[in-house]
């Protein structure tokens, strides 16, 4: 018997240089999208951004870990004490507390630019499917980036902007005909609706899709098939602790007026303004193009923008689905500017993006120390001298009243030995009625007419309020503490001295451990 010895010889001929050179497009076709995605992304992913929620999800987050049980009535308000708690992004919650304890503040910072980096290279991924060239590209999501960017921060409604542009990728799939499509979302709504109520969003855009596929010639499985799979996107989300019943606490939740709180109210200023641009730019590529997008597509970016125009935190939403359209439009209206008489030469510019690409990634690597420090200095509006001052004496009880957006982090920083009047648990918690006399009050001066306050032991309050004034004039309370950021106010037992003068600029550090 002869041994053989088989060579592995570098491919040689025609056939073999082309697959070689497919090969090294196709990596330069990724490289160039990395670059897309780094040219946009690089400035802000690691800016270390979060609301006043992030403390109270923390919270909740580390308590399910360690009860093994997700909480259902509440026991951190004493305004509240023994209501039903619908938490519905326990999920979310619970990723936040566990990223905390693995590498507290710099691990946040890491997920919440793992989420936003992720949110645009899945948009990016959606648009260059569609437009098939890289500048066009970045010249689409560049503008969706900066509209969307402020809004993709450390709160759970992040994780739906993620899975929002990733259904619309999913749904590309399904149109090409792939069969991974009808077991993988519904495992995405699985997740989604217990990471964020904005499933229903999601469900949105599904069930517009494959009713125009259903009604295309060109479906890419039997009709039935695709009714199924509406049938088991909506089945999935009733896999959570409340069931049906989280269907019943959203519809309460979009019904309420949500008094004061910003992000409820319509929109207004850059965020109009935001809104505007983008339905100006639709609206033109649709009469240049001289087409509409996509149904679907086009559904949901008119509801989205009406929706926003009415409550400015669903902008971000019309920023993202707003690229989608343009990108849907972009092939008509190539065809229809472009000159058939004047030949430009193709040009290759995969190369430069991916060097653009490797530039962003030097230049975050190179500011990753300064912005991985942790989360101390994002929450300035925390009152965290005021809290230490608490902590730090006997005022005669445990109930405080707080603004809003310092109840959630009260409930972090005292980890619940505090109950709190109110907190951004909102309406998952309290009642819409209830917290729009508070709301009201505050701004007013008139919050200690509101129901439910009789027990309250400390007022934290804002300096220069209109409620400080109000507090000063009655003889219930006095001033125990005051800096350039808080008043704390307790009952005159409590304190008989001059107040404890604070810092002139509010401290930076956060004393609680995350």
């Amino acid at each position: 018997m002869t041994a053989t010895t088989r060579q592995y010889d570098h491919p040689t001929g025609p056939h073999a240089r082309e697959q070689v050179a497919s090969r090294a497009g196709l990596l330069a076709r990724h490289g160039a999208m990395a670059g897309v995605v780094a040219a946009v992304t690089f400035p802000t992913a690691l800016r270390v951004q979060a609301g006043p929620d992030l403390w109270w999800h923390v919270h909740t987050g580390q308590r399910i870990i360690e009860d093994r049980a997700v909480p259902a009535v509440d026991d951190l308000s004493y305004t509240a004490a023994g209501a039903t708690w619908h938490n519905h992004e326990w999920l979310a919650q619970v990723l936040f507390a566990g990223t905390s304890n693995v590498a507290g503040g710099v691990g946040l910072t890491l997920l919440r630019a793992l989420l936003f980096v992720a949110t645009i290279a899945v948009l990016a991924t959606v648009v260059q499917r569609r437009v098939q060239n890289p500048l066009v590209t970045l010249a689409i999501i560049g503008p969706a980036t900066v509209f969307a960017e402020p809004f993709l921060n450390l709160r759970v409604h992040t994780f739906t902007y993620l899975l929002f542009v990733s259904a619309i990728s999913v749904l590309d799939s399904l149109r090409a005909g792939a069969r991974w499509p009808f077991w993988a979302l519904p495992v995405m709504f699985v997740v989604w609706a217990n990471l964020h109520g904005g499933f229903v969003l999601g469900l949105g855009i599904v069930g517009l899709t494959l009713l125009c596929l259903m009604a295309s010639s060109k479906r890419p499985a039997p009709p039935a098939r695709l009714v199924a799979l509406g049938a088991a996107c909506v089945a999935a989300t009733l896999i959570t602790p409340t069931g049906v019943g989280l269907y019943t606490y959203l519809a309460t939740e979009l019904g309420a007026n949500h008094s004061l709180v910003a992000e409820w109210q319509p929109a207004s200023g850059a965020t109009l303004l935001g809104l505007m641009v983008i339905a100006a730019v639709v609206a033109g590529c649709a009469i240049l193009a001289r087409r509409l997008p996509d149904p679907a597509v086009l559904i949901v970016t008119t509801g989205s923008l009406v929706v926003a125009l009415r409550q400015a935190r669903f902008f971000v939403v019309v920023a993202l689905i707003g690229a989608v359209a343009v990108a849907d439009l972009y092939p008509a209206l190539r065809q229809r500017l472009q000159n058939p008489r004047r030949k430009r030469p193709t040009r290759d510019h995969t190369t430069a993006l991916a060097s653009l690409g490797l530039l962003g990634a030097i230049v975050m690597a190179l500011g990753a120390p300064a912005a991985l420090s942790g989360l101390t200095p994002i929450d300035d509006g925390a009152p965290a001298d005021a809290a230490d001052f608490i902590a730090a004496n006997d005022l005669g009880g445990t109930n405080i009243a707080a603004p809003l957006d310092w109840g959630g982090y009260l409930i972090a920083r005292f980890d619940g030995q505090h109950l709190v009047a109110v907190d951004g648990r909102n309406l998952t918690v309290y009642d819409d009625d209830w917290v729009d006399r508070y709301l009201r009050g505050l701004q007013s001066g008139e919050v200690l007419r509101v129901d439910r306050l009789e027990a309250t032991d400390v007022w934290l309050l804002r300096s220069g309020s209109a409620q400080v004034a109000a507090h000063d004039a009655d003889p219930a309370w006095v001033r125990a503490y005051q800096d350039s950021q808080a008043v704390v106010f307790v009952r005159p037992g409590a304190w008989s001295i001059e107040p404890t003068m604070g810092p002139k600029e509010p401290s930076d550090d956060v004393t609680f451990p995350l």
